[in-house]
């Protein structure tokens, strides 16, 4: 029985991609009054300017990994459509103020770089949409 079903089944089989990705755990923190994430006991010491900001953590078999959650959310969003599809992006906020809200200068001075490459900022000035007294 199991021969007969691995034939009917063998002709939708594909082979497996070559790059595998690396397995990892994931763990969500919050860096500490002392710029310190804890994992598995252990103490990870962050820029200074984390402290208390929730932070994403990927533990693999050989290193430990820490970036600000938010930042690094939304920079691998715009990094998998970067090149393949088009985005837009609404905000109340200029490009100036965009570290302070994503966090990393680096990170956020190469996700301005990707979106400006080929952006069309489109500047609204006027009334809210949502405010009721417009």
């Amino acid at each position: 029985m199991p021969r007969e079903l691995f034939a009917v089944e063998q002709q939708h089989l594909r082979p497996l991609p070559v790059w595998v990705p690396e397995v990892y755990r994931l763990h969500e923190r919050m860096v500490d009054v002392e710029g310190y994430v804890t994992v598995n006991t252990n103490r990870y010491s962050v820029p200074v300017d984390w402290i208390g900001r929730r932070v994403e953590v990927r533990e693999t078999s050989s290193k430990i990994e820490i970036q600000p959650e938010q930042s690094n959310i939304f920079f691998k969003l715009m990094e998998e459509r970067y090149h393949r599809r088009s985005t837009i992006i609404t905000t109340n906020l200029g490009y100036s103020e965009w570290g302070n809200f994503l966090g990393n200068p680096t990170m956020v001075d190469a996700l301005l770089s990707r979106i400006r490459h080929y952006c069309h900022t489109v500047p609204i000035d006027g009334p809210s949409l949502r405010d009721p007294q417009g």
